[in-house]
């Protein structure tokens, strides 16, 4: 019933590379679609993810005992419930802020559910 997508550049994708330095802020454009026929609301979390250690490298939401690089804590607003009208797309956007000293790579990924 949802359709996630990146927006960023005229990128509708989804799939994500960013390249930010810490200190300095990069937008992250997210389009959510409804297919429903009523409002819906749903509730998005931003997690860390991980590449796959398999010969497939997919990416996937990490696993409770791998490291963290607390990617969600590196954007801004971070709204968790959105309300869809029915049949409709919107467009949220979020800042990503590394702190200073902050360094390496960090991969993230959304997880949403639909909310009662």
């Amino acid at each position: 019933m949802i359709d996630i997508h990146f927006c960023n550049h005229e990128q509708n994708d989804t799939e994500l590379d960013v390249i930010a330095k810490a200190g300095e802020e990069y937008p992250i454009c997210i389009e959510f679609t409804s297919k429903a026929t009523e409002a819906i609301r749903i509730n998005i979390e931003f997690l860390d993810s991980i590449i796959t250690d398999d010969s497939i490298k997919n990416r996937a939401c990490n696993a409770s005992d791998r490291p963290k690089t607390q990617f969600g804590n590196f954007l801004m607003p971070y709204t968790t419930d959105i309300v869809l009208p029915p049949q409709s797309t919107i467009q949220k956007t979020y800042t990503t802020r590394y702190p200073i000293g902050f360094s390496g790579l960090s991969h993230g990924c959304i997880a949403y559910h639909i909310a009662k």
